[in-house]
């Protein structure tokens, strides 16, 4: 299991499993999410990195009361080549 940083919340993750189809790169495991009520350790994330600039991220509704929604959460990345 690889450990990573995520940079826009500097939150320790735990990946599981990455997984390359054609021009997306998956990658699942687990991470630590600030909350109001203090931060939720283990909660399972799925990042999708799609072609050269978009990024979905998933993270489980049923960890964190459905704080996010139930949908990925899309975004635009940079400075992955």
């Amino acid at each position: 299991m690889a450990s990573f940083l995520l940079s826009s919340n500097s939150k320790s993750c735990d990946l599981s499993s990455i997984i390359l189809i054609a021009t997306a790169t998956t990658y699942n495991g687990t991470a630590a999410i600030s909350l109001k009520n203090g931060p939720i350790k283990g909660v399972p994330i799925s990042i999708i990195l799609i072609g050269t600039s978009v990024m979905n991220l998933w993270i489980d509704p049923s960890k964190t009361e459905g704080h996010f929604g139930n949908t990925p959460i899309y975004g635009v990345q940079s400075g992955i080549r």
